[in-house]
């Protein structure tokens, strides 16, 4: 979950944030992986996990991200026999 939801956030494809977080040792240390999935692995889980489930995880998430009063009116997503379009407001 952490690698797709940082995926998101970086707003990459699959392939290339693979290849981005293969380069990144320390990425994969704190976040606790000895090995980096392959691009498809990562596809098929967001394929499998319930809609709402992915939305409030990446809601929450993103008030990590944004903790100083930013506000995010608009979030897309578009996976593999995913798409969603999230409304995401911050409550203070």
């Amino acid at each position: 979950m952490t690698l797709v939801l940082l995926k998101e956030y970086l707003n990459e494809d699959y392939r290339n944030f693979v290849e981005l977080i293969e380069l990144m040792d320390k990425v994969q240390n704190k976040i606790g992986i000895k090995q980096v999935p392959h691009f498809t692995t990562l596809q098929k889980f967001m394929s499998r996990i319930p809609t709402l489930f992915f939305n409030s995880m990446l809601k929450q998430t993103v008030k990590l991200f944004y903790y100083h009063g930013e506000r995010i009116y608009l979030t897309a997503i578009d996976s593999v026999d995913l798409r969603v379009d999230i409304v995401v407001t911050i409550i203070q």
